[in-house]
């Protein structure tokens, strides 16, 4: 499975032109879960709401409707205030959309994503930090929710998604040399499932994804190393949760 998806700042106008829905069960959809999405930023520029969505839709027994393969469409809207935009999408429960949406030409004060069907909806929500005025500082470029930002993501770019299941599970991406994301594959939920509670007594390779391994570690932690690049280098991630949240790159 490829899935192509563009890593530096793009306006999602472009991105929905082919989004046409090749899924009809909405009536059937009763929950939105967007808990793996997130509005990583509203204060690069002025009117510019970045993120990701990351978007699981369950029937009234439990069941994924928008499993792996199997794109639903929703209806999208970004809001600030009285502003807001809407774009109709299809997205299975494992694809990882990053955004970027321009809701004017002023810096605002709070954004809402809101993804809905006929029947359900769920919404984030996020407070801007809004720069100063003449404070002289530029805010920094944001990280688009990858959890190696800076640590080999350049080779393989890792994201929270979900498995087949709906349970948190870890995608990963190769960078080709136009900077565009292929999708590669993903570490199911199932590979950490053992390790959550009970880590293992000596550090653990649980599987490979493109460039990407994955480890359990004796902490309790687990750990992606991904490489080694054209020099030979190899850049590590240690995370602790899943969903992944607080990842850091260990001393030397």
């Amino acid at each position: 499975m490829s899935r192509m998806v563009w890593f530096i700042p793009i306006f999602i106008m472009g991105l929905l032109v082919s989004a046409i829905p090749t899924a009809a069960a909405v009536e059937d959809v009763v929950t939105i879960d967007l808990s793996g999405s997130s509005i990583t930023a509203c204060n690069f520029s002025p009117g510019l709401v970045e993120g990701y969505l990351v978007v699981v839709a369950t029937n009234i027994g439990g069941m994924v409707e928008n499993p792996s393969g199997t794109p639903l469409p929703f209806t999208i809207t970004f809001s600030s205030g009285t502003t807001s935009a809407v774009y109709n999408l299809s997205l299975a429960s494992d694809d990882l959309l990053p955004f970027g949406i321009s809701l004017g030409n002023t810096y605002i004060p709070s954004a809402t994503v809101t993804v809905s069907t006929p029947n359900a909806s769920a919404s984030i929500t996020v407070i801007c930090d809004i720069p100063e005025e003449g404070g002289g500082s530029t805010p920094s470029i944001p990280s688009d929710g990858r959890i190696n930002m800076g640590r080999g993501d350049l080779i393989n770019a890792v994201y929270n998604t979900r498995d087949d299941s709906g349970q948190p599970a870890l995608g990963v991406w190769a960078i080709n040399a136009d900077s565009k994301g292929v999708y590669t594959g993903r570490f199911a939920y199932e590979l950490f499932e053992p390790y959550l509670d009970t880590p293992p007594s000596e550090n653990t390779r649980l599987g490979m994804v493109g460039q990407t391994t994955l480890y359990a570690l004796t902490s309790g932690e687990f750990q992606v190393v991904v490489g080694p690049d054209d020099e030979g280098k190899t850049y590590t991630t240690v995370f602790s949760t899943l969903p992944v949240r607080g990842a850091y790159q260990p001393k030397p």
